[in-house]
């Protein structure tokens, strides 16, 4: 048996498609589990969703709890999962007919830990895939000396939570728990889980149906926290398994992702801003945080200006190269707004 969690938060308007999708499977021998993510407001429509598919069909399991956040509500699915394997569908999304049976059947070839497929990213009528580095199956030794760098910056497997069918009891017996990050947080999972791995199977079939949107300006002040946080983590995994082909991408990475801080707060803010923005952007690079992730021995990335004025600590020219790219990025920024408010 295959129990498909499925956390939700506020999908009233997609939650349909998704269960739909998951009940129409080629394969049948599955147990359906929505885990809404509390209560009032547009939850309780998705629970009245959730509650008319388990009176029309008795795979479906629906469970009510506090809000909590993404990973605590995959983690309460898996407290009521049954059978062998598991597969988590963001409410957002929805996959293909074959899916189960095609993951199932690639299970079947050897005792795989997980069986992963790429996905579509979709905008309405538009989509692009985001393949997989090759096809068949990968096995340890090479499957940790190859594949763990995806999780420190270099983009070889995905790191999502979806797309991957799991065997239930490489999770339970991983000992994870829940954490509580509002981004990465699969990342996370998954970066976590991969030491315990053995192998997997790579089924280059794009069965996911990833539905691209969130498009905001709006600032995120606690993501940046989250994403220090985050690189900690792995920092310490990289130390407790000697993994230190990843020492100059994790900060490399961390570098990037305070680049796209800065530029996320000017897009925000805008112009007239420009001397709070320069003052916050001081305050942050003030922490002894980044004087760890300057430690970047790679020669050609050292000598980008973003690097060196990181490393000279100017809040102003740090504000001053984001803005040259926010300005640089207006066009195409327009356009993903114009396609959002079309088809998302």
């Amino acid at each position: 048996m295959v129990s498909v969690i499925v956390p939700v938060y506020n999908s009233a308007s997609t939650l349909n498609k998704c269960v739909k999708s998951v009940l129409r499977q080629s394969y049948s021998y599955l147990k359906l589990i929505i885990v809404i993510d509390g209560a009032g407001g547009e939850q309780e429509k998705c629970k009245e969703i959730g509650e008319a598919y388990k009176k029309r069909d008795d795979r479906v399991e629906v469970i009510v709890q506090d809000h909590s956040g993404i990973n605590h509500t995959r983690f309460s699915g898996l407290k009521h999962a049954d059978g062998e394997f598991v597969l988590f569908v963001d409410a957002d999304d929805w996959i293909e007919p074959d899916m189960i049976s095609s993951m199932i059947g690639a299970m079947r070839l050897d005792a795989f830990d997980y069986v992963m497929v790429p996905f579509w990213r979709r905008l309405g009528p538009f989509r692009v895939k985001y393949p997989l580095p090759a096809e068949g199956p990968v096995y340890s030794p090479e499957l940790f000396e190859k594949y763990f760098i995806s999780f420190f910056g270099k983009n070889l497997l995905p790191v999502n939570a979806f797309g991957k069918l799991y065997r239930r009891s490489v999770i339970e017996n991983s000992g994870l728990s829940p954490n509580d990050f509002a981004m990465g947080e699969d990342l996370v999972f998954n970066m976590r889980l991969f030491p315990y791995l053995k192998s997997i199977y790579l089924l280059d079939k794009p069965l996911y149906n990833y539905r691209y949107g969130g498009m905001t300006s709006k600032y995120n002040p606690f993501l940046l926290k989250d994403l220090k946080s985050q690189y900690l983590i792995k920092v310490g995994m990289i130390d407790s398994f000697s993994y230190h082909v990843a020492d100059d991408l994790v900060r490399i990475e961390m570098v990037n992702i305070l680049r796209a801080d800065v530029k996320q707060r000017i897009i925000n803010k805008g112009e007239s801003c420009k001397h709070s923005i320069i003052d916050g952007i001081e305050r942050e690079i003030a922490d002894e945080f980044w004087t760890d992730v300057l430690k970047i021995n790679k020669s050609d990335y050292t000598s980008d200006p973003f690097y060196k004025a990181l490393s000279a600590k100017s809040s102003s020219s740090l504000y001053e190269l984001c803005e040259r790219e926010v300005i640089a990025s207006r066009p195409r920024r327009l356009c993903e707004k114009v396609l959002f408010a079309l088809f998302g």
